[in-house]
C-alpha cells in the first residue's frame, strides 16, 4: 500500500493535502495594504504565488493586478504521491487555483506548458505571459578538455534528495566502473540530507554560485519528478556548463534538448552520456557553447515578456 493510502486509512481524510486558495493568507495584511495604497497610489501591484492573491482585492480596478505564479498548485500533491513521496508545501484544487488567478489582470507563468494550463483555467479576458528565470551568463572557455568531475547544486527539498539518491545508487556506480577517477561535487543544503559515499565531496552551502560552478565542467540534475521550471538546470546553462538531466529536469527547456544539454531518463543512458562527454572534447566544447547561447536567448525572451507587462502598466 502506498504512503498516501496508509495516511488516508489512518486519518480517514479524502483530501489530506489540499488547501483552499486563501488558507495561507493573513487577513491582517489587508489593513496595511489599504493604508499603503492610500499613501503611495500604486499603478501596479504584484502578488507572488496564487495563495497570496487575496491581497489584490485591496486595490481598485484602476490598478493593474499581476500574479507571479511560480508553479501550478492544482493537484500538485499527486506528483509526490506517484513517486511514493510525502507531499510537502502547498497544494490546492483546480477550482481554488482558478479563483485566485481570476483576481489578477495578468498571470505570469514560469514556463510555456504552465501558461497553457492557466489559459485553460481562467477567464478569456486574462493575459497570460511566460517569464522564465533570468540567469547570470558566463561565456565558455574554448577548446577545453573536460575534467572527470560532476557537480550537483541544490537544496534539501524532497525532490532533490530523491533524485540525487537515485543518481548515487543507479548511475554513479555505472559511470565510475568505466571511469574510476570520476568525482561528484555536491553543494547546497542537500549535503545534510545525503549519506557519505566514495567519490563524493560535499561542499556545503555556497555563497558564490559562479565560484561553485567553476569547480566542474559537467553538471547533473537527475530529478525524477516536480513542477515549475528547474532553476538549477537553466543556471548551469547560463554558466556554459554541459548539463545532463532527466525529462523532469528539462521541463520548460525542451527546445534545447540534446543540442544545448542532454536528457537521459534511463540509468545506463545517463552514465553513457557522462562518459561520452568526458571522452569527446569536440562534443563537450560544442554543447558548452550551445548551452551559453541558449541561455542568452532565453534571457532575451524573458526580458521581452517583462517589457510587455510593463507596457500594460504604463498604459
Amino acid at each position: 500500500m502506498e504512503i498516501y493510502q496508509k495516511i488516508k486509512a489512518l486519518f480517514g481524510k479524502k483530501h489530506l493535502y489540499i488547501y483552499s486558495v486563501d488558507d495561507w493568507y493573513d487577513l491582517a495584511t489587508d489593513k496595511f495594504l489599504l493604508q499603503l495604497q492610500e499613501k503611495e497610489k500604486f499603478d501596479t501591484v504584484i502578488a507572488e504565488y496564487v495563495f497570496l492573491t487575496k491581497a489584490l482585492e485591496n486595490f481598485s480596478d484602476r490598478v493593474l493586478k499581476i500574479v507571479d505564479t511560480h508553479d501550478i498548485f492544482t493537484n500538485r500533491h499527486k506528483v509526490y504521491l506517484k513517486k511514493n513521496q510525502v507531499p510537502k508545501w502547498y497544494f490546492t484544487t483546480q477550482k481554488e487555483e482558478a479563483k485566485g488567478l481570476n483576481r489578477a489582470d495578468v498571470i505570469v507563468a514560469i514556463q510555456p506548458e504552465e501558461a497553457k494550463f492557466f489559459r485553460r483555467l481562467v477567464k478569456k479576458i486574462k493575459t497570460v505571459i511566460t517569464v522564465g528565470h533570468l540567469v547570470s551568463l558566463a561565456p565558455p572557455t574554448l577548446n577545453k578538455k573536460p575534467e572527470p568531475k560532476l557537480l550537483f547544486i541544490g537544496s534539501s527539498n524532497p525532490i532533490n534528495v530523491h533524485g540525487l539518491n537515485y543518481f548515487l545508487k543507479e548511475i554513479f556506480p555505472l559511470a565510475r566502473s568505466q571511469c574510476p577517477e570520476l568525482q561528484l561535487l555536491i553543494a547546497g543544503g542537500i549535503c545534510d540530507a545525503i549519506a557519505d559515499q566514495e567519490g563524493c565531496t560535499k561542499l556545503g552551502a555556497v555563497e558564490n554560485l559562479e565560484e561553485a560552478y567553476s569547480l566542474s565542467d559537467l553538471v547533473i540534475n537527475p530529478v525524477l519528478f516536480g513542477t515549475g521550471l528547474k532553476i538549477k538546470s537553466i543556471e548551469a546553462l547560463g554558466y556554459a556548463k554541459v548539463l545532463i538531466t532527466t525529462s523532469a529536469g528539462a521541463v520548460g527547456l525542451e527546445e534545447g534538448k540534446n543540442t544545448a544539454f542532454f536528457v537521459a531518463d534511463k540509468s545506463q543512458e545517463f552514465a553513457e552520456r557522462i562518459l561520452e562527454i568526458l571522452n569527446n572534447s569536440i562534443l563537450f566544447n560544442q554543447i558548452a557553447e550551445n548551452a551559453y547561447n541558449y541561455a542568452a536567448k532565453l534571457n532575451q525572451n524573458n526580458l521581452k515578456s517583462l517589457q510587455q507587462i510593463l507596457s500594460k502598466s504604463l498604459n
